[in-house]
Formats: C-alpha cells, sequence, structure tokens
C-alpha cells in the first residue's frame, strides 16, 4: 500500500482537499514545537546552534502556507524512487 500511494504521488498532483489537510497538519505541529516557554526555548537553541534565528519560524509557516500540488509531485518525483526503499513483512 505504501509503494502504491508513493508511484500514485509521483504520477499525479495531490488533491487540494487533502493537500490542505496535510498543510494544516504541519502547521500545527510546528505550532506546537512552541507551546510553552520550555518549548520555545528548545527551538531557539536548535536555531541559535544552527545559526538561524526566530524568523525561521515564518519561514517555514510561510513555506507550509504557499507549497502547491505540483511543487509536491516535483519533490515526490526527484526524491522518492520506490527501488531505493526496503520493504519489512512482519507476522
Amino acid at each position: 500500500e505504501c509503494r502504491y500511494e508513493m508511484e500514485r504521488l509521483i504520477a499525479e498532483p495531490v488533491g487540494d482537499e487533502e493537500l490542505g489537510v496535510v498543510k494544516n497538519y504541519m502547521e500545527a505541529a510546528l505550532l506546537r514545537k512552541l507551546d510553552g516557554s520550555v518549548d520555545y526555548m528548545r527551538q531557539y537553541m536548535l536555531w541559535h546552534s544552527s545559526g538561524l534565528d526566530e524568523s525561521e519560524f515564518e519561514t517555514m509557516k510561510r513555506v507550509i502556507q504557499v507549497v502547491d500540488a505540483k511543487q509536491v509531485q516535483t519533490m515526490a518525483q526527484r526524491y522518492m524512487n520506490p527501488d531505493d526503499f526496503v520493504n519489512i513483512v512482519v507476522g
């Protein structure tokens, strides 16, 4: 099923509704990283150690908001080769 979904993502653009759900999920996950002072300081230390600052949060948020289905498909075509993955069967 995973291979089927990868091949489908490579072959056709993701639908607007599905893309919207994923964008909302990713933006919420980004916001959760800054939920509270301890989480914010952890993120700040990561930014600082990477030579970044608080503007990185806004940059990431903006990228999530503006990405479109064609860009997702292009990235899938470039980086998702199902033959590069390892299948593990359990049971």
